[in-house]
């Protein structure tokens, strides 16, 4: 068997790309920083009992398990750092002042694959926000990641907002049988108005147009709600008012009747586009953690790192390589660090150095004394 080959959607990073990638997470992590979010990393496997307390029950059938050799419980590889980031704020930093604000960064790994690429080994990046629940905390995580998207150079960013929990008020109280509001969910997933209309009777025209393309906050007020869901759109609204006041450089749309990819969010949803993109850069949104004390308020935004490097093309300019002959002399070679070059030093005495340094790809030599051009 081919020793290079490796299971469908899980890959090799190699050179430059995956210097790029720790380039772009170690930007990302100093720069939430500086908007108080804290780092953590949590393990890249759990016992199942943890990683599937309450909001990651939804991520079940993404898991990959296995049975701990040393306890013989069975543990999963996780598909999702959100939920263990929840964990840790309920659990270790239970006593911490509140809100929370912590950040977090590394692989997760899939089941299945979604999306053009169908990858199963993905990078995630992200902040969450635990124990406050008010538009204002809403509107900063949607902020501080749009924020941190354009200190990367990304531009003509769009956040499409959802309340993942509205469709199901709505279909509660419209009081259709199992099979019917099956059916119908799934054709408002798709948003497919005909079949919206054909299922839906008398309740088509609102639920046409909750899932009609387009519809404005403004339009989403004036619709006819039960009362449960009007909450979700006053807050909807809010978050929205605070990201326009803000003179952020950001579009707003919102998509009130999507919920198929918001699995444990219960509150305000959102999905991060960016122009040329062929997928979503970053999904977040309101869910709440279960605590023995009662369920603890959180918003957060995970940032999906492989869509981005797929955007940052490299820059055209490499950096430029400097050849040492070998036997130079190591305090020389330290000297060389300190401008922005990078240092390749010779592990044996060859006949030709400018060769040896062309097929090293590099493009200076030092002679002992100052560096020349190979």
């Amino acid at each position: 068997m081919d020793k290079a080959l490796l299971p469908a959607g899980f890959y090799d990073s190699l050179f430059p790309e995956a210097g790029r990638k720790a380039a772009i997470m170690a930007n990302l992590y100093g720069y939430l920083h500086r908007f108080g979010y804290e780092l953590v990393e949590p393990p890249v496997i759990e016992f199942e009992n943890s990683l599937f307390t309450g909001a990651g029950k939804a991520l079940k059938n993404q898991t990959f398990r296995l049975m701990d050799p040393v306890s013989h419980k069975m543990m999963g590889v996780r598909s999702d750092i959100t939920t263990q980031v929840a964990r840790i704020a309920v659990t270790r930093l239970k006593k911490a002042p509140k809100p929370l604000r912590l950040s977090y960064g590394g692989d997760v790994f899939r089941v299945k694959g979604e999306g053009l690429y169908a990858e199963r080994q993905l990078t995630q990046s992200g902040i969450e926000l635990v124990g406050s629940d008010n538009a204002a905390s809403d509107a900063e995580v949607v902020l501080v990641t749009v924020a941190a998207l354009q200190n990367l150079g990304l531009k003509n960013i769009c956040v499409d907002f959802t309340l993942p929990a509205l469709i199901g008020i709505i279909l509660d109280e419209m009081k259709y049988e199992k099979d019917e509001r099956a059916a119908l969910l799934n054709a408002i997933n798709k948003k497919n108005i005909a079949e919206i209309e054909r299922l839906a009777g008398a309740n088509a025209q609102i639920l046409t147009r909750l899932a009609s393309p387009g519809i404005t906050i403004e339009e989403l007020a004036k619709t006819k709600l039960p009362t449960d869901a009007k909450p979700l759109c006053t807050r909807l609204a809010e978050v929205i008012n605070i990201i326009k006041k803000s003179g952020e450089e950001v579009n707003v749309s919102i998509d009130p009747s999507e919920s198929e990819k918001f699995g444990y969010h219960t509150g305000i949803g959102f999905t991060i586009f960016v122009q040329n993109a062929k997928g979503e850069i970053g999904r977040g949104g309101r869910y709440e953690i279960e605590d023995e004390d009662g369920a603890v308020p959180a918003v957060g935004a995970t940032i999906y790192i492989n869509e981005i490097l797929r955007i940052l093309l490299p820059s055209g300019k490499q950096q430029d390589k400097i050849y040492v002959p070998y036997g130079t002399n190591w305090s020389a070679v330290k000297n060389l660090l300190e401008g922005s070059a990078v240092v390749i030093c010779g592990v044996k005495e060859v006949p030709n150095i400018i060769h040896e340094a062309k097929e090293q790809n590099c493009s200076f030599i030092f002679d002992g004394e100052e560096v020349v051009k190979a």
